[in-house]
């Protein structure tokens, strides 16, 4: 998409038997070539940094969704500045790849397998592999089949698990095992068979690991199952190799569009809802949730879902910048979790079932924008005479570099502000640090706010940092 139109043409293949026409078959596809290296992707020979979301089912069955709501969904990445989707553990509506073709978004395709399974399904899963292929392999879009999603199944190694559940964690990730060893090896070769012209991975979610050191994408926590949000940057400097593809991350929040909520409420208090059926039929994470907003501390439904809604803005802006300040060092892109609900949710998704947005839809829109100004988070709180330190770095996707870039900083406090100004030159398709804000905060205490503004002839970018200065301990 960031390269330009697509260019789609039809190709017609006839059967012909005693000059009649037996049969006759047509495909719309495009021609183009995709290379991976070290999960960097190229298109026709240009690098791409992937900005992208989880795709999930538009519907809570497959046949249930319409063409227009399909389409309306891969709009929706294309607002968002996206340049890819993952098909999150299933095949997708044939409306989807039509769609992804036309609007030039590149599918990551997962092979419908999650977790564990039987070693009985071995011979089905070989034969549906070629017959994806068969299927869909026309659609230019396709970039990358996937064999398996998760499938040590590992159990939750959250940072309140006891020792036995982060050791069952790292085995399930390092022994070999039928799913991981076996099954995902001839998953994958059959799909290298059937189709030689894409890129295969066997497993998704699986890090380094004997024999397979390189390991493959990554799912992360930070923020959600354990640590905070900027705990990703410190992760990342210290195993940059598990941020080379980050394909599932964020963190979940309740929906604007919430019937299931209003049918409690009917019958009971706030917050003594039936938070056990929540859990079963919402895919509400209540030990999560109570460990990060406990609903017993909000006043109602309304003001839990607005905290909710601005911890995942919140965690999902600070992530997307970190993985786009290392773009291909080592960073080759990002599809976070997720875009759209099939079903009323308490989700990850950025849009409801309704397709409501949620607060974190316009914070990923403005991290995706192509060119992007950002700085290295301040700390939740601060205190007077504490010396901040925040790198300053451009991001520019575009394909042409901006000659000079001036960057503008005002911090913002109570009966005062401190200006700085950066300047530099970056190239197309590049990322360059172009300076360093030095700060003393201030003895005022409450709100303390950075904003950036970046000018570089008719391209800007904004952003903006908020800490809070808070009574010396």
């Amino acid at each position: 998409r960031a390269l330009g139109a697509q260019h789609l043409v039809n190709i017609e293949v006839e059967v012909i038997i005693d000059d009649e026409v037996s049969d006759r078959r047509m495909r719309r596809t495009g021609l183009r070539q995709i290379v991976w290296d070290n999960w960097v992707c190229s298109v026709n020979g240009e690098r791409l940094f992937l900005k992208g979301a989880n795709l999930l089912p538009s519907a809570e069955g497959l046949a249930n969704a319409s063409p227009e709501q399909i389409r309306a969904d891969v709009d929706s990445a294309v607002q968002l500045g996206l340049d890819a989707l993952r098909v999150h553990g299933h095949i997708a509506n044939r409306e989807t790849y039509d769609a992804a073709d036309e609007a030039g978004i590149l599918l990551l395709q997962d092979f419908p397998l999650q977790w564990g399974h039987a070693r009985s399904i071995r011979a089905q899963a070989v034969a549906q592999a070629r017959a994806a292929v068969d299927s869909f392999g026309h659609h230019p879009s396709i970039a990358l089949w996937n064999g398996h999603n998760d499938p040590a199944a590992r159990a939750l190694a959250t940072t309140q698990a006891g020792w036995r559940t982060r050791a069952r964690s790292i085995a399930g990730n390092q022994l070999p095992s039928w799913n991981k060893s076996v099954l995902d090896r001839w998953v994958k070769r059959s799909f290298e068979k059937a189709d030689s012209s894409r890129h295969t991975v066997a497993h998704s979610g699986v890090g380094p690991h004997l024999p397979q050191l390189n390991g493959t994408d990554s799912h992360l926590t930070f923020g959600w199952q354990k640590g905070e949000a900027v705990d990703l940057a410190r992760f990342a400097s210290r195993f940059p190799r598990m941020v080379r593809f980050v394909s599932e991350f964020g963190t979940d929040s309740a929906p604007t569009s919430a019937p299931f909520i209003d049918e409690q409420l009917r019958s009971h208090e706030w917050p003594d809802l039936d938070w056990e059926r929540l859990v079963a039929k919402h895919g509400y994470e209540q030990s999560i949730f109570e460990r990060l907003f406990p609903p017993a501390d909000c006043d109602d439904y309304e003001s839990w879902r607005d905290i909710t809604q601005y911890y995942q803005a919140h965690v999902l802006k600070v992530q997307i910048e970190t993985l786009r300040r290392l773009k291909y060092r080592p960073s080759g892109g990002f599809c976070f979790s997720s875009l759209a609900d099939p079903a009323p949710s308490i989700s990850s998704s950025v849009l409801d079932h309704d397709r409501v947005p949620k607060a974190a839809f316009e914070a990923v829109r403005a991290a995706c924008e192509p060119v992007l100004v950002i700085a290295d988070q301040p700390a939740t709180w601060v205190y007077p005479h504490d010396k901040l330190k925040m790198n300053v770095h451009l991001v520019n996707d575009l394909r042409e570099g901006l000659e000079f870039a001036v960057v503008d900083v005002v911090a913002s406090w109570t009966n005062g502000e401190q200006r700085w100004r950066f300047g530099g030159s970056v190239e197309g398709d590049d990322v360059v640090k172009v300076g360093r804000v030095e700060f003393e905060v201030p003895e005022s205490l409450g709100p303390l706010t950075f904003d950036f503004q970046m000018t570089a002839g008719e391209v800007s970018s904004s952003n903006q940092y908020s800490t809070t200065v808070a009574p010396p301990l």
